[in-house]
């Protein structure tokens, strides 16, 4: 998908940002039980994180929006 400033991201609840959150950090728990020593995340191609830190394309209007700084 193609992403311009006309683009707005689809909108997800706070609530559920923090689920996501939450659910990284369990599974990040998870991996070092399992013996994993690192882990990779997709902070590209329009994966939900790579639309947070752009106020170009984050139109939000909860604590998740604005500038990367205000986040």
């Amino acid at each position: 998908m193609p992403l311009s400033v006309e683009y707005t991201v689809p909108g997800i609840t706070s609530e559920r940002l923090w689920d996501i959150v939450n659910k990284i950090i369990e599974v990040a728990k998870c991996s070092v039980e399992a013996g994993f020593d690192c882990s990779e995340f997709r902070f590209a191609h329009n994966y939900l994180p790579h639309s947070m830190p752009s106020s170009e394309i984050n139109h939000r209007s909860n604590e998740w929006s604005g500038s990367f700084e205000d986040q």
